[in-house]
């Protein structure tokens, strides 16, 4: 069928697209980073020939309390480079406006 051909179709494409990065970024949203984690692809990526490097964005830092945000850095960073990223400070960065 259409659908099963397309699916098939963009598994190649995204296997063909981790094999060719040698960096992969995969966001996690900081106020439940682990539900939007995809450990299995992590592994797929790990399991490729070559020397990949998964780097994990931490997403909407400011939305969770400062302690929670460096538990989270904490334990992530254990496992692979982790960088908090903040839309907020990321805007008033742009405009030149505290906010």
């Amino acid at each position: 069928d259409t659908q099963s051909r397309s699916s098939a179709a963009s598994d190649v494409y995204k296997r063909q697209v981790l094999e060719s990065a040698d960096i992969i970024i995969e966001v996690l949203d900081a106020r439940d980073p682990l539900s939007c984690r995809n450990k299995e692809l992590e592994a797929q990526i790990l399991g490729m020939p070559g020397d990949k490097k998964i780097i994990l964005v931490l997403n909407k830092i400011d939305l969770v309390p400062t302690n929670v945000a460096e538990a989270w850095l904490t334990y992530f960073r254990r496992e692979f480079a982790t960088v908090p990223v903040s839309y907020t400070h990321l805007r008033a960065h742009e405009t030149g406006r505290n906010l």
